[in-house]
């Protein structure tokens, strides 16, 4: 029997809102999930497909690219013809793309499958859009914390479970355990998700722009990811361009330059557009909000901090004593167990106080929370400790996460809904990217002599694991600031639903 309660906008079927939520839950869990198990699986697929390494760090590269790009693609093709709709279609795609990944016979079939498979990355921003349309403003709060927790906690669980199926059975197992759990979630998600009230279907797709939008931003990412192993560029690297002499540092810079010639006839492209009360790709009016202008930086320094500590601390945990605490793969996987349990307590939090507390406190008291856990790291702590102060830095982080979509989805139009969540995660995304080059580069350049047995290495000084936590803890206090910018959007401090 379905469930009908009050609140103060009126009526809404509580039944229905539990099942969305659970299926929705469930699809970022396993995104992330079969995201996460991949990253241990890197050495084995090298032997596998008998490439380099760089190479096949290079597919992890390829899923955020392809999710940049296309992200806020289908968020805009959401607002036109409907959030439901894109959302199954983006299952479909990355069920196929995973599954064509796990079947994967050479190096260049995996290639494209894991770039077709950053698709994944937009189901987030269209789950919270339709949860924007279908929940009363009270419990949509509520539902964020959940998503945000699901999706911290998902990865955190990935490490462990992936880095024992892959030792045990291989990598290709890492996909086979989850794709029918996978297939489950998305058949409830296309009978049960109802189809979003705010769409227009009559109106023109700007594929033009959506061409040139997706090639800038995957330019850029994949020139941000890769520029510590191609070579960043450099005005040497540009003159060589015109010698002739054509390098991976060239192809840095070349990339750089595209990305800034294609940049102006996209501003151009989309203002015309605008001008002529048409429908762009993307609207640069949203800019002009300071709650989405703040939300969006605030998610991409927040995830470069991430990034950029859980790198470092990896390389931390698998360094040979004494520069680190000799873990291998499988023990390091375990070691990130307590930043899940720290999710999903921020995640309770976060549910529990949002609506009492509001967003702009929560968020600000996240990013506090966080700096205080990766200024904890910072001071080099021993194994124990560690999983302690990774406690704190999940309650922090998921707090920033889970309660940032707030101000986007409750200060734009709602026929802009599917565009600005889009563009949130894009911005995500750009972050979480710059985290592992960053971390690589000042690990290279602060190092320190070892005694490893009876040899000498040369590895990352200790202070360089420092600077990494504490720069990390910077850009979250940097990060609160800007919070401190924006305006209030929950105005419910205590939840009327009866």
């Amino acid at each position: 029997m379905e469930s009908v309660k009050s609140y103060s906008g009126g009526q809404y079927n509580s039944s229905y809102a539990k099942r969305v939520t659970i299926i929705l839950g469930s699809l970022i869990l396993l995104t992330g999930y079969i995201e996460a198990m991949l990253t241990p699986s890197l050495l084995s697929m090298a032997k596998d497909f008998k490439v380099t390494y760089s190479q096949i760090a290079l597919v992890l590269s390829l899923y955020v690219v392809g999710g940049v790009a296309l992200t806020p693609v289908f968020g805009k093709l959401g607002d036109i013809y409907g959030k439901r709709s894109m959302l199954s279609i983006v299952l479909v795609i990355y069920l196929m793309a995973a599954i064509s990944t796990s079947l994967s016979a050479n190096y260049e079939v995996l290639f494209l499958s894991r770039t077709v498979q950053g698709v994944g990355l937009a189901i987030f921003p269209l789950g919270s859009a339709l949860a924007r349309e279908e929940f009363p403003r009270e419990i949509i709060p509520k539902v964020q914390a959940i998503f945000g927790s699901l999706f911290g906690a998902s990865f955190a669980i990935g490490l462990p479970i992936g880095s024992y199926v892959s030792n045990s059975f291989g990598w290709r197992y890492t996909y086979y355990t989850a794709i029918p759990f996978l297939i489950v979630a998305i058949i409830f998600a296309i009978i049960v998700i109802k189809e979003s009230r705010y769409k227009r279907p009559n109106a023109k797709v700007d594929y033009a722009g959506a061409i040139l939008l997706a090639t800038v931003l995957s330019f850029f990412v994949l020139l941000v990811s890769e520029g510590s192993s191609l070579g960043w560029p450099s005005l040497g690297s540009i003159m060589n361009l015109f010698s002739g002499d054509f390098s991976s540092t060239e192809l840095t810079s070349f990339l750089m330059i595209l990305d800034f010639v294609l940049l102006l006839p996209l501003i151009l492209h989309e203002s015309r557009l605008l001008r002529n009360q048409k429908e762009p790709i993307f609207n640069f009016k949203l800019l002009a909000n300071r709650n989405v202008v703040v939300a969006y930086l605030v998610g991409l320094i927040a995830e470069f901090a991430l990034f950029l500590a859980t790198i470092t601390l990896t390389y931390r945990l698998e360094y040979p004593v004494p520069a680190g605490f000799g873990k291998n793969i499988f023990e390091a996987g375990i070691t990130v167990t307590p930043f899940a349990i720290g999710s999903i307590l921020g995640g309770v939090l976060a549910s529990t106080l949002i609506n009492k507390a509001g967003a702009k406190p929560m968020t600000a008291a996240g990013t506090i929370v966080a700096a205080s856990g990766f200024l904890l790291e910072a001071t080099m702590p021993g194994y124990t400790l560690l999983w302690v102060y990774s406690i704190v830095c999940g309650i922090g982080v998921v707090m920033i996460l889970s309660t940032l979509f707030n101000f986007v989805i409750f200060s734009v139009d709602p026929r802009e809904m599917g565009m600005a969540t889009g563009m949130q995660g894009t911005f995500n995304n750009v972050g979480s990217s710059m985290g592992s080059p960053v971390a690589a580069a000042i690990l290279t350049t602060f190092t320190s002599t070892y005694l490893v047995g009876s040899f000498p290495v040369k590895l990352a000084s200790q202070e360089a694991f420092s600077i990494v936590f504490m720069l990390s803890a910077f850009a979250l206090v940097v990060s609160g600031m800007l919070v401190l910018l924006t305006k209030e959007v929950i105005t419910t401090r205590k939840t009327k639903v009866d």
